[in-house]
């Protein structure tokens, strides 16, 4: 197995409703879900990243997924207090009603100024059916952590989302704590013992920064920026970080290679004038390449610098 981490995409959507095991339902239920995905997708919201096999071929490559969306305060509220579950339902309602409670990556920069983000894990997904034994939780060992490199950074409130009983287990090995049991809900239904009985789990910032789980502090540890790049430099730095090369940059995004050689002195510039030592000053004729090798390390500790970040103006 050699695994690969991208970003999701709506052709992943089938892969997705196949990973998240957990929701084997009847044929009227999975429809449900796979509209639910349909409509967080349309909005434009979904952050999330998948985990490809590039050593299999003519067999399902994407392994495992992870993907979030993140919600208004006023949401997360309901969700919490709310007596009946499932949290997507109740979000394409709001969609469908004109009352969108998500928000879209750019609509971060006010809430990481501010008081922070909520964000709702809406599936977590691997091959497997044995939580605890290989390939599982190798899989979702790599999903998370690919996850919280592509999507931390964020100065998060809380993170939470929806499990099942069979893996209530599991998300408190986590670290997260229990927050809607639906009691009354699954009483009134006689669910106190059905394996497929919903709980809603998660973490304040507070809470999660007090645990020994790696990946959920480094998910909550936030640092104000200093660099303060521009959304075409965070564009440069991403693709960057992942590994593409100023001509790939140039095509992905549609600008000539003098542009994007441009937007790295500006880069450098700023980085120079903040931070004077962190950037070689002398060296061979290869001292862009160590500019960027000193820099996108810099920026793999410290992922705020490339997530947005908008004071709002006082009126």
């Amino acid at each position: 197995m050699h695994l690969v981490a991208r970003p999701i995409r709506r052709e992943d959507l089938p892969a997705l409703l196949d990973l998240c095991h957990s929701w084997e339902r009847d044929d009227a239920r999975m429809r449900e879900i796979e509209l639910e995905w349909q409509t967080i997708w349309d909005a434009g919201a979904m952050l999330g990243v998948v985990a490809e096999d590039l050593s299999q071929d003519n067999t399902q490559k994407v392994k495992a997924v992870m993907c979030a969306v993140g919600i208004e305060d006023d949401c997360y509220a309901a969700f919490v207090h709310d007596y009946e579950p499932y949290v997507l339902s109740k979000i394409r309602k709001r969609i469908d009603a004109g009352h969108s409670p998500l928000l879209k990556e750019s609509d971060f920069g006010i809430k990481n100024a501010e008081d922070g983000v909520n964000m709702l894990i809406c599936a977590l997904g691997w091959e497997g059916k044995e939580h605890l034994t290989e390939p599982a939780a190798n899989l979702r060992g790599f999903i998370v952590n690919s996850f919280v490199e592509r999507h931390g950074g964020h100065k998060l409130r809380v993170l939470f989302g929806e499990v099942e009983a069979d893996i209530l287990d599991l998300a408190y090995r986590s670290g997260v704590k229990l927050l809607n049991n639906y009691a009354q809900w699954a009483k009134d239904r006689q669910m106190t013992t059905e394996p497929k009985r919903p709980y809603l789990v998660g973490n304040t910032r507070e809470d999660a920064l007090t645990t020994e789980n790696y990946w959920l502090v480094r998910m909550f540890t936030y640092f104000p920026p200093r660099f303060h790049f521009t959304e075409p430099q965070r564009e440069i730095l991403l693709l960057a970080r992942d590994g593409f090369t100023d001509y790939e940059i140039a095509q992905i995004l549609g600008a000539s290679p003098d542009a994007v050689k441009k937007r790295w002195v500006g880069i450098y510039h700023r980085v120079g004038r903040i931070m004077p030592g962190l950037l070689p000053t002398a060296g061979p004729t290869r001292r862009g390449a160590e500019k960027r090798r000193a820099l996108l390390a810099h920026l793999r500790d410290r992922p705020e610098e490339l997530r947005a970040f908008t004071r709002r103006r006082a009126k």
